[in-house]
């Protein structure tokens, strides 16, 4: 009887141990497909910026003076509807008009839908959606972009004109890094939430 009972335990130990085991290599291939689904997004929209850039000959948003071009600073947007760049990259501002001559053509077509948010609300300091993930959100008249875990993406732009953008990532600017020489950059804060801490992050350049 004792050793029918001991390999019961057995029995339900290993079954435990396997079933953890599964939940965990389950766990990271959610982490893996929300990585690669934020780092596909984030390129896409780098590049629509500056497919739209090509077209118009300046950054999404009203053309900058020379004045404001001689200033020095790169300009930060979010992918909030807030914020509407991705309003203006998808062609669909409320009017047409001399700042808005491309209106109808969608740079980000192609771009995959968000997935509806199958948990409860986001527990992070980024500012994001708590109905969708991984995508393009089009709902109730909102027009945004949100990563693997429903944050918004951050997007630097090289609006001072000198072909390079500041480094956000404090510590590859540190080690020597302070300037990325690329026009549009666009990052996400991971699965932390956490703008300030990099090992989660994910960057649309190398």
């Amino acid at each position: 009887m004792n050793g029918c009972l001991a390999l019961l335990l057995c029995l339900m130990l290993l079954v435990g141990l396997i079933a953890a085991a599964s939940f965990h290599q389950k766990q990271r291939f959610i982490e893996n497909v929300r990585r690669v689904d934020t780092r596909v997004c984030g390129k896409g929209i780098a590049d629509a910026v500056m497919e739209y850039y090509a077209d118009q000959a300046h950054f999404p948003g009203p053309p900058m003076s020379g004045t404001a071009k001689g200033m020095g600073t790169d300009t930060e947007t979010d992918t909030s509807d807030e914020e509407g760049l991705i309003r203006i990259l998808v062609g669909r501002e409320p009017e047409p008009g001399p700042m808005s001559p491309h209106r109808g053509i969608n740079h980000l077509e192609g771009m995959k839908s968000a997935k509806f948010r199958s948990t409860g609300p986001r527990q992070a300091e980024a500012k994001g959606s708590d109905r969708w993930v991984s995508g393009l959100v089009d709902d109730r008249g909102r027009l945004e972009a949100v990563d693997g875990w429903g944050g918004y993406f951050r997007i630097r732009l090289d609006t001072d004109g000198d072909r390079e953008v500041v480094n956000p990532n404090l510590e590859e600017a540190a080690a020597g890094r302070p300037k990325l020489s690329v026009q549009a950059i666009v990052w996400s804060a991971g699965k932390d939430g956490k703008w300030e801490t990099w090992d989660d992050n994910v960057k649309s350049w190398d």
